[in-house]
């Protein structure tokens, strides 16, 4: 299939490409665009998004609440 298609492309645009190359090129621009686009592709974006969400939100609440540090002296106070 990748020699007919580089035969194709290079009967059409004079272009000439290593199969290696345009193996690659679909797999990583045609392929995966269309698992992108298509409706599972949407769904499992939308999926990862709310995951990214809820992490952050337990994240920032991790971060809000102060932990005990027990090896921590506490600076004496100006003035005193």
């Amino acid at each position: 299939m990748i020699d007919s298609l580089r035969k194709e492309i290079r009967r059409l645009s004079g272009l000439r490409l290593e199969p290696d190359y345009l193996s690659t090129l679909i797999d990583s621009e045609i392929i995966k665009r269309d698992l992108i686009d298509s409706d599972e592709g949407a769904d499992a974006s939308a999926y990862i998004k709310k995951l990214q969400k809820a992490f952050n939100k337990e994240r920032a609440v991790a971060a809000a609440v102060p932990t005990a540090n027990p090896t921590a002296v506490p600076k004496p106070a100006a003035g005193l």
